[in-house]
């Protein structure tokens, strides 16, 4: 399904608006670093394959993997070589967009499922309540309940 037909349906549910607005956002992101790594991708193959690999990991396991040496040996190079080249390409750290995507999950959930908040912190994987609540409230500066009466 591609992003315009995700917006439709989202638009079809009212209490998605925040859902949207991340959805947007993300398709903003994309057409900068596609933008932005276009010339980079014929000057450095080697670093434009290994970033979008990453990308492809963080995907599949952001919920058991956390840390950017565990990508970064499945990758087969250094943490310090992998925080340069995602810097290099989006300017963020390597574990800067684990938690960024660990992050729009924990709000995907509490937005458009019916789950208490020590379930998504369990389907998240997180050992307990309150460090996913800490981790949420750094990031975004409101409490995971907040954010939820917020959107709802």
């Amino acid at each position: 399904m591609n992003t315009f037909e995700s917006f439709y349906r989202l638009n079809q549910n009212t209490t998605a608006t925040d859902l949207i607005r991340v959805t947007l956002l993300q398709l903003i992101l994309w057409i900068e670093s596609w933008h932005g790594t276009k010339t980079e991708k014929t000057s450095n193959p080697y670093n434009y394959t290994i970033f979008h690999n990453y990308l492809r990991l963080v995907e599949k396991s952001f919920k058991e993997i956390r840390l950017p040496k565990a990508y970064a040996e499945q990758l087969f190079i250094t943490p310090n070589h992998l925080n340069a080249i995602c810097k290099s390409y989006i300017g963020s750290a390597a574990g800067e967009i684990i938690r960024d995507r660990v992050l729009l999950e924990a709000k995907r959930l509490l937005v458009n499922k019916n789950l208490n908040i020590n379930e998504i912190a369990i389907e998240l994987n997180f050992n307990d309540n309150s460090y996913f609540t800490k981790f949420f409230k750094k990031a975004t500066g409101m409490t995971p309940d907040e954010f939820r009466k917020n959107n709802s």
